[in-house]
């Protein structure tokens, strides 16, 4: 599935001491002034606004922050040497990345009430801009789409985990026993009580025959009836003239501050699906007998020169008795039915669902 990129939004992160809002970028807290821990939770806001300066998207890009393993203090991607200490940060530890947000909404600049002197900020403030208090968050993490993250699995109770062992034992012992029929194998000796046999005959016309098929395995003599656009695939990758489908936008921390808006898209591509008509055989008519004498036969008919055999198709079926039981035998072998004339004594060798598997003669 191809991922399409949106641009970058801000993420912000509250203040574990005084739950001052702060936008992510930020090191310390703007009201209170605690470093940013390492392991804060980023969010964005409910309307979030695209990044439009070059300078912040090129900020956005560059990768996760790295901590410094000296002082633990926050670096850019690109730093060398710690901003706080002046270690080399080379061995320091990369902030987590690629972790999914939540869905993302464009939408008009909503305000923030200050909870100190009230006074509305607009909703990317992270301080007052009447008092310079800090601004605690409203914000809210959303619903995150299916495409996005998937749902917390629920555990399975005691309860639960005990039918599931009963269900597979259940199943695995059915499994056992009718593999044990199928194999296990008993010789029966039973007398022939009765025959049935059945000649079939297949006949196929030459003429239009109708089908469909994509126009581009369509024969090049064939005349098309109709053709109308279907979808035919779904592709990862960008091809020229699919249709672009994609889910909704969500966000994906960039381990820096920032978010990149993202969709997940596929491409559809449509071809013209077509109902055309050809010359060539198809099935026409069918022509049987039966009996259940010792002499089968096949049935009369005759072709015009449009016509021919496509198939010819022989059944037997064979009745056996053993004591109270009955056996039957199906065959397409017309000399093993030959052979099967009534009152003559045969040793079946039947599984354990008495299905008889083969025959033969007694004496």
């Amino acid at each position: 599935m191809a991922q399409k990129s949106k641009g970058f939004v801000h993420l912000y992160w509250s203040c574990p001491h005084c739950k001052a809002q702060n936008i992510g970028k930020q090191n310390v807290c703007v009201q209170c002034g605690s470093p940013q821990p390492e392991n804060v939770e980023f969010f964005h806001l409910e309307a979030s606004q695209v990044i439009t300066d070059e300078n912040e998207i090129k900020r956005a890009s560059s990768g996760p922050d790295i901590y410094c393993p000296y002082c633990g203090s926050r670096n850019t991607a690109d730093s060398q040497i710690c901003v706080q200490c002046g270690g080399d940060i080379a061995e320091g530890k990369r902030r987590q990345s690629g972790q999914k947000v939540g869905a993302f909404q464009k939408g008009k600049k909503q305000t923030v009430a200050c909870s100190t002197c009230s006074a509305e900020n607009a909703f990317d403030r992270t301080t007052c801009h009447q008092c310079g208090a800090g601004l605690v968050s409203k914000a809210a993490k959303k619903d995150i789409p299916k495409s996005a993250e998937q749902a917390p699995k629920k555990k399975m109770g005691t309860v639960g985990i005990i039918f599931l062992v009963l269900f597979v034992a259940l199943f695995c012992g059915f499994a056992i026993w009718g593999l044990s029929g199928l194999l296990s194998k008993e010789e029966i000796e039973a007398t022939v009580q009765s025959t049935q046999w059945q000649y079939t005959v297949n006949i196929e016309r030459y003429g239009p025959t109708e089908s469909k098929d994509w126009q581009a395995n369509i024969p090049a003599d064939a005349y098309v009836i109709s053709c109308e656009d279907q979808l035919r695939s779904e592709e990862s990758e960008f091809i020229a003239g699919a249709k672009e489908v994609c889910g909704t936008p969500y966000t994906v921390d960039e381990g820096n501050g920032y978010a990149e808006v993202v969709q997940d898209c596929v491409y559809q591509v449509y071809e013209p699906y077509c109902k055309f008509e050809t010359m060539d055989w198809a099935y026409d008519t069918s022509y049987s007998a039966n009996g259940s004498n010792m002499n089968p036969s096949w049935p009369a008919y005759s072709l015009s020169s449009d016509q021919r055999v496509a198939e010819e198709i022989e059944q037997y079926v064979i009745t056996f008795s053993s004591g109270s039981s009955s056996y039957e035998y199906e065959t397409t072998n017309q000399s093993e039915f030959s052979a099967c004339t009534p009152g003559s004594n045969w040793i079946l060798t039947t599984n354990a669902f008495d299905a008889v598997l083969s025959i033969d003669p007694a004496n």
